[in-house]
């Protein structure tokens, strides 16, 4: 399922950027930690998150505002950028929270992709597609942010879905407190990563 409408809303030539959460226990770990945990940052994730926020102020980004994910990992993430960047404002938005794992929360990462995938899934996890209809929702309320040039921080899996609602040829998977760009561009949607 594509939401065309989530596109159509942005104009031609926007660019805007996404990143990941700085790392937490479970990601230490390569366990899954869905939506519905909330985990703070450990201390390597508090320097990831310095981190790529010098690397966004080095690039000179013209960031207007920060939109981040209800969830500990991302606020925290979203708060060291916002004060290192010269305190931009913050919008909280649970929508962007990560997909709800359920009883995969704790499982190995690699045990767990093909259950994650799979069509329906498993009974306590977040159907995707009510996963790329909270995405898709949550985008459209945003748009207007995001044509201006918005930071969005958030997880792993909604940087996926990001790319897929938007048809990006070619998804930048993103590691912890790393930055990518969106460029939408007439025809031709892209990511990279920033370093």
């Amino acid at each position: 399922m594509r939401h065309d409408s989530v596109i159509a809303d942005l104009p031609g030539g926007t660019t805007f950027y996404f990143v990941r959460h700085g790392a937490t226990a479970a990601n230490a770990t390569n366990v899954r930690c869905g939506g519905d945990v909330d985990l703070p940052l450990l201390p390597i994730g508090v320097t990831q998150a310095h981190a790529v926020a010098a690397t966004i102020r080095a690039r000179a980004l013209p960031i207007p505002l920060v939109i981040s994910s209800s969830l500990m990992r991302a606020r925290q993430t979203a708060e060291i950028v916002s004060a290192a960047l010269g305190d931009l404002p913050i919008v909280l938005e649970p929508l962007f929270d990560e997909r709800r794992l359920g009883t995969l929360n704790g499982a190995s990462v690699p045990m767990t992709e093909s259950l994650l995938a799979a069509e329906p899934a498993p009974p306590s996890v977040e159907p995707l597609q009510a996963f790329e209809e909270r995405v898709s929702q949550a985008f459209s309320q945003h748009g207007h942010a995001f044509a201006h040039g918005a930071l969005l921080v958030s997880s792993r899996g909604v940087a996926r879905m990001i790319s897929r609602l938007l048809n990006v040829v070619e998804h930048m998977p993103v590691g912890n407190g790393e930055l990518i760009e969106y460029r939408l561009e007439l025809g031709r949607h892209t990511c990279r990563l920033l370093v």
